[in-house]
């Protein structure tokens, strides 16, 4: 007896392909970080991968928290995109003393944070002495 041979359409071959893509892009959709908008609020989502340890911008070391912290925290200055620039962000400008040891930074004016309170000087200098006096991951004083 002859044996037989088959052969399949190259249809099914073009479709399954064509599914397996189209799963593809449907997990890459359902797994990917994406902000995610609360309709009657003005809240912001944004799923990550892990729990953030701290929202604290002193204390932050994770990779998932510190990409979160950039995200809310503004600083004075900034590196320029893709170069070692510094630009103003809540410095307008700002003189360095000779000795390198003085910075004077000019403020930008009619920032608030998110409870009111007036961004100022005082609230500059509160933020160094707090990373300075107290021990945090990225204090300014060396581990005792």
């Amino acid at each position: 007896m002859p044996m037989q041979m088959y052969s399949y359409p190259a249809k099914r071959s073009s479709e399954r392909s064509f599914r397996l893509s189209l799963l593809v892009l449907v997990v890459g959709f359902l797994i990917s970080p994406t902000p995610v908008y609360a309709q009657d609020q003005q809240v912001l989502r944004i799923p990550y991968e892990a729990d953030i340890g701290t929202f604290d911008p002193d204390n932050g070391f994770e990779i998932g928290g510190m990409s979160a912290i950039d995200n809310v925290y503004e600083g004075l200055v900034e590196y320029a995109p893709g170069s070692t620039r510094i630009v103003g962000l809540l410095a307008k400008t700002w003189e360095i003393s000779p000795d390198g040891l003085t910075y004077t930074f000019h403020l930008v004016k009619g920032v608030k944070f998110q409870d009111g309170t007036p961004f100022n000087a005082a609230a500059v200098v509160t933020s160094f002495k707090r990373r300075r006096d107290h021990g945090l991951a990225l204090s300014y004083s060396s581990a005792t």
